[in-house]
């Protein structure tokens, strides 16, 4: 009687053991859900986010850098236009090679289109030709039925 007794606490540890499992499993559910949920960190510490949020703002938006005005000679200004404007010639040059390249490329393709859709009907017409055949076949039971 003693063995069944143990026997019977033996499962019922294991009963507990089994339910406390589960009780820590749902607990640590609950908590990861906390975890990342925002609103919850809203509710309990408002001033903590605002300040997270505006420093996460502060590093994500680049500063916006204050202009220097800045005085030119008439020679360094004439000077840095010439330079600037031999640069915007360059690029000029550049986009338009660009461009000659996207059109050429879609004439190429355009061209090569067309040139198989002739070269394939092309084909079916001798092929056609070539075998006296309809181009789509009948069954046997569809040539029987005429």
């Amino acid at each position: 009687m003693t063995q069944i007794s143990s026997a019977d606490m033996i499962q019922q540890k294991m009963r507990r053991v089994r339910y406390q499992m589960d009780q820590d499993v749902e607990d640590l559910k609950d908590s990861a859900a906390t975890l990342f949920d925002y609103h919850y960190y809203l509710t309990k510490y408002p001033a903590a986010t605002l300040i997270a949020a505006g420093v996460l703002g502060y590093l994500i938006v680049p500063a916006i850098r204050k202009q220097e005005i800045v005085q030119l000679a008439p020679r360094q200004f004439e000077e840095l236009l010439s330079r600037s404007s031999a640069e915007s010639k360059e690029q000029q040059k550049t986009v338009t090679n660009w461009i000659v390249a996207g059109i050429s490329a879609i004439a190429l393709k355009s061209i090569t289109n067309a040139a198989m859709s002739y070269t394939t009907s092309y084909l079916d017409q001798y092929l056609k030709s070539a075998t006296n055949t309809p181009y789509s076949r009948r069954t046997e039971h569809e040539e029987s039925e005429r």
